[in-house]
Formats: structure tokens, C-alpha cells, sequence
């Protein structure tokens, strides 16, 4: 399908916008959070993920088997969120 190229070729796109607009002023900022080309990445990235869990049943199998790696994932990701906020802020 060709569903998988236009995902992954999104998500290209939107890495190479936010690198263009790497730089640190106000407005490369707003570009890099707010614009449509700097968040669509994210959409296709669960456009992609949708679409591996409906039609090639791997990722579904290691899905379903890892379900502590899962929990593991999220508590990690909970517990690191503060400073993360504190890099990305600066």
C-alpha cells in the first residue's frame, strides 16, 4: 500500500521543517511548535502506527506480548516529564 510512503515521507518533511527553524528566536519557536508542517509529523507517525497494527500483524504481536514493557514505558515517560519540560523550555 502505498499509505506507509506518504506517512514516512510526512514525517521526513516535518523533521527536516523543524531543523530549518532550529534556530533560537521567538519566532523560529512558534514555527517549531505551532505551524501545521512541524505538528502533521506527529499525526502520520499515528497514521503509521495504525496502519502497521492493521495490516502487517508483527507489530500488533509485539504490541499485545509487551504489555510490562508498555507500563514500563509510561512510568519512565511520567517520571522524566519534569525535566524534559526544562529542556525543551530553554
Amino acid at each position: 500500500m502505498i499509505y506507509k510512503y506518504i506517512f514516512i515521507s510526512i514525517v521526513v518533511f516535518t523533521l527536516f521543517f523543524r531543523y530549518m527553524h532550529l534556530w533560537h528566536d521567538q519566532h523560529d519557536f512558534a514555527l517549531r511548535y505551532f505551524h501545521t508542517f512541524s505538528v502533521i509529523g506527529d499525526m502520520a507517525i499515528g497514521g503509521l502506527m495504525a496502519y502497521y497494527c492493521s495490516f502487517e500483524n508483527k507489530i500488533l504481536n509485539i504490541l499485545h506480548s509487551c504489555q510490562g514493557c508498555i507500563f514500563l514505558f509510561y512510568t519512565v515517560q511520567h517520571q522524566l516529564s519534569p525535566y524534559l519540560k526544562k529542556i525543551y523550555s530553554e
